[in-house]
């Protein structure tokens, strides 16, 4: 059996110019207070200042706009960083650079855990940009949380995909990683986790093309024989998240299973648009160790299309092509 996926450090990037209303905040931080002291983890609110063109360097008044800016993102750090002091200690971080590199750079070399982006779903600009590149080349778990704010995470969904590992991989494979971490974000309290898998039938299109010479009795086989490999495949999986469950005491934590049958890109962002789910958690890498492929086409079609908040895990073995700097 696997072990329940450990967060021992967060940094939590915030765009300290891109704040959310007040009540949204308020959530957010206690949130990330919680799930801190579930972990007994290092908690970092961090922002990262873009440095100015080298035109704008060498102005004398670039130096006292700077330190403005530095000043200001201090303050507002460590307010929020106050604003949770009674529930655990919060350290508050600035850097300077390109805000992914940076993240990610620092990520390495203090071995983050978990990164959480306090918005990317209504913003513009470089916090799209900063959420985009982290999913696909930050090492670290990345939490997209978006415009949806929650104290609690009680409607958690796993998006599996059975071609991306062999079920009798599962101890370590990805999907068991996905599961991991859906039961360390939901043992905080009373929640459900549903595993949702989506398939489609392979050559469906040729079906009808008289070159098969299929009679319908042989398709309908065919469908319920990939059918029921799918079905099988996610009971295993399902029990494999029951038993993880069992090893945290998770009684007070339900569990789903559902097949889904469809093109995984197409019915799952739609899927989600009606059930509405506090939180979406899925791998963000195939294992077609395709060299330079940082995000698997249908994780980026997801990831892109769905409206709510995302937890995205790379699998095991995932180098970043980013170094870790100096």
């Amino acid at each position: 059996m696997g072990i329940v996926m450990r967060i021992r450090f967060i940094l939590a990037y915030v765009d300290t110019r891109q704040l959310p209303p007040e009540t949204a905040l308020d959530t957010m931080l206690g949130g990330l207070a919680r799930l801190a002291l579930l972990h007994d983890a290092r908690l970092i609110l961090c922002d990262v200042l873009e440095q100015a063109s080298r035109a704008a360097r060498v102005s004398p008044t670039h130096q006292r706009l700077f330190e403005l800016r530095e000043r200001y993102a201090t303050e507002i750090l460590q307010r929020l960083a106050a604003r949770i002091g009674h529930q655990i200690e919060c350290q508050t971080l600035i850097l300077h650079g390109d805000p992914f590199l940076m993240l990610t750079r620092y990520v390495m070399r203090r071995g983050v855990d978990l990164v959480v982006c306090a918005s990317n779903r209504e913003s513009r600009g470089r916090q799209v940009a900063t959420a985009s590149h982290l999913l696909r080349k930050c090492p670290a778990a990345v939490w997209l949380m978006g415009p949806r704010w929650q104290a609690h995470w009680t409607n958690i969904v796993v998006a599996v995909d059975r071609d991306i590992f062999d079920a009798s991989e599962l101890p370590r494979s990805m999907a068991s990683r996905l599961v991991e971490a859906a039961v360390a974000i939901a043992r905080s309290g009373a929640a459900t986790i549903r595993l949702v898998h989506a398939w489609e039938v392979y050559g469906a299109e040729w079906f009808d093309d008289p070159a098969a010479k299929l009679e319908r009795e042989e398709i309908d086989r065919y469908i319920d024989a990939q059918r029921y490999s799918h079905t099988l495949w996610l009971e295993m999986l399902h029990d494999y998240l029951r038993e993880q469950l069992a090893a945290v005491g998770g009684s007070h934590i339900q569990s789903e299973a559902l097949l889904l049958e469809g093109a995984a890109a197409d019915i799952i962002p739609h899927w989600l648009q009606q059930d509405e789910p506090d939180l979406l958690v899925m791998g963000t890498l195939g294992s077609s160790g395709t060299p330079g492929l940082f995000i698997g086409n249908t994780a980026e079609t997801i990831a892109s299309r769905a409206t709510v908040p995302l937890l995205a895990l790379k699998p095991p073995g995932f180098r970043s092509p980013v170094g870790a700097g100096g």
